[in-house]
């Protein structure tokens, strides 16, 4: 699945602001964007870290340690 710009930001946005998952998700529907998807790796490490509520930059270091494109 190619990422759009768009859903990097909307994602980056939510992490920043502790969105719950459901926000996340009905954030990213409303932009026209896929909701995030448990069974791609990318999109479960984002799940972990909404769920956690551990921002953006513990995301990406988490992105980051399991080889994924970081946010």
């Amino acid at each position: 699945m190619q990422e759009t710009y768009k859903r990097v930001e909307l994602l980056k946005k939510s992490l920043a602001n502790a969105l719950s998952l459901e926000a996340t998700n009905q954030m990213l529907r409303l932009g026209g964007e896929p909701e995030l998807y448990s069974k791609n790796r990318r999109d479960a490490i984002c799940m972990f870290c909404i769920n956690l509520q551990m921002g953006l930059e513990k995301c990406n270091e988490l992105l980051e340690r399991y080889d994924e494109v970081t946010l």
